[in-house]
């Protein structure tokens, strides 16, 4: 890792705190801190005055560039980067049977190893396409106790901001559904003082926890400590509830106590009219996977029943690469959504400023944001607009550009250098390229004998 403690960037464009580009900026880095950001043809006292403070700064010209926070992945499953090319042994036609032929073994033969390397591939891809902090929503049913830690670790490596949770549930017994209770309110304990890490409270689906296992969660439950979980992705989860005499699974889940405007609810593909009510009303917070549901098969979760205030952009663990996500988002919000309206402002929205406002409200500090006074946290990406690129436009530049070109050439992440010209600081790439492939073929070989 470098050892540089003053960096100059002068960049193309850069997005500042509220949300506007700015153009030809010069950004000053001292100790982690931003302590500047001056128009680079800017020669007042005062940004002379910081130059001068730098001179003897690394200075980094990158004028045909974008600089953006820290990009942010509101939903994320890191042990499932071990999966890609995993053999399928017979055809799985719906949800359900994805759920029972894949995800269900896959994590339960996830061991230490896989685990480790699964949070630090995702770590490493994260950065490569500009994220810097990811809530993740976690299960290894054969390692529960201390895997919140292992995830944690890994992460720490690439100076990751996360929330993190273990999946709760019944199907795995009463033994495991107790261990991960206890997982989740152990975390959330020992990182309540954390500012780059958090814990919450992980379910999984409605339809795979008891009445008497939402009302013990619903016990022991931290005051304000928030619930990430699956709801609706398919059918099932609807039904199962329609089947007890509820609306929906939200109408459960608010019986039980588990909603607040701190709530991240993920998917939501099916749910009923009421539901989308309930969420309305509460203000839940809905973290929105199009890729995923597309790949799994489950229909479109049209975000538009929604509020722009309520819906986070997530990957559901397809991918790390959130500009291209918020590529296929806007493309899917545009042909299928009731509305049929995708506006710049909505992508922005999804990918900025909702998840900002929700990280620094859980972590209790500003996240997403280059601001002077906070640890520098950005990404930059190469791009040579050929159309003039302006104050109005510059979403369609990220969209229609950056959406399918996206991996940085630098990124800093909570005050460190982790991807310096294109080049990881924190980690040998062609070495975990070959750990994860050995992992890998064990995860598989375990996998098949499930």
């Amino acid at each position: 890792m470098s050892v540089t403690t003053d960096w100059i960037f002068r960049v193309g464009q850069l997005l500042g705190s509220n949300g506007d580009m700015r153009f030809d900026q010069e950004l000053f880095i001292r100790d982690g801190i931003i302590s500047g950001i001056h128009d680079a043809a800017d020669k007042s006292e005062a940004a002379e005055a910081t130059r001068h403070q730098f001179k003897d700064a690394k200075r980094v010209n990158l004028p045909d560039s974008i600089m953006l926070p820290g990009l942010i992945n509101s939903h994320h499953h890191a042990y499932s980067a071990l999966a890609r090319g995993l053999p399928i042994p017979e055809a799985l036609p719906d949800f359900p049977a994805i759920l029972a032929g894949l995800w269900w073994k896959l994590d339960r033969a996830l061991d230490e190893e896989s685990i480790r390397l699964s949070a630090l591939l995702t770590a490493r891809d994260s950065i490569r396409f500009g994220c810097t902090t990811i809530i993740d929503h976690h299960s290894s049913p054969s390692l529960i106790k201390g895997s919140l830690d292992l995830i944690k670790d890994e992460f720490e490596k690439f100076k990751l901001t996360a929330l993190l949770c273990c999946e709760i549930t019944d199907r795995n017994g009463q033994a495991a559904f107790k261990e991960a209770v206890d997982e989740n309110l152990r975390f959330i304990e020992s990182q309540k003082q954390s500012a780059r890490m958090r814990g919450m409270i992980g379910l999984h689906a409605p339809f795979t926890l008891s009445d008497e296992s939402l009302r013990y969660i619903a016990n022991v439950r931290p005051k304000n400590a928030p619930v990430h979980v699956h709801v609706a992705e398919d059918e099932t989860d609807v039904k199962d509830a329609k089947r007890q005499g509820y609306s929906g699974p939200l109408a459960r889940l608010h019986k039980f106590g588990l909603l607040d405007e701190n709530a991240l609810l993920v998917h939501g593909v099916h749910l009923p009219e009421e539901d989308v009510a309930l969420a309305r009303e509460i203000n839940l917070q809905i973290a929105h996977n199009p890729e995923s549901n597309c790949n799994n098969h489950v229909g479109y979760a049209d975000p538009s029943r929604f509020l722009d205030t309520q819906v986070l952009l997530g990957t559901d663990g397809m991918s790390s690469n959130m500009l291209y996500s918020l590529r296929f988002a806007q493309m899917m919000m545009s042909g299928w959504s009731k509305q049929n309206s995708a506006s710049m402002e909505w992508a922005k929205k999804i990918l900025f400023e909702n998840p900002t406002r929700y990280l620094s409200s859980m972590l209790e500090r500003a996240v997403g944001k280059i601001e002077v006074g906070l640890p520098a946290d950005f990404a930059v990406f190469p791009y040579a607009a050929p159309t003039p690129l302006t104050e109005r436009n510059w979403m369609y530049h990220l969209v229609y550009g950056l959406g399918d070109n996206s991996r940085a050439s630098w990124v800093f992440a909570n005050g460190q250098p982790v991807l310096e010209d294109g080049v990881f600081s924190v980690v040998d790439e062609a070495a975990l390229a070959e750990a994860a492939r050995t992992a890998a073929q064990k995860l598989w070989t375990r996998f098949s004998k499930l």
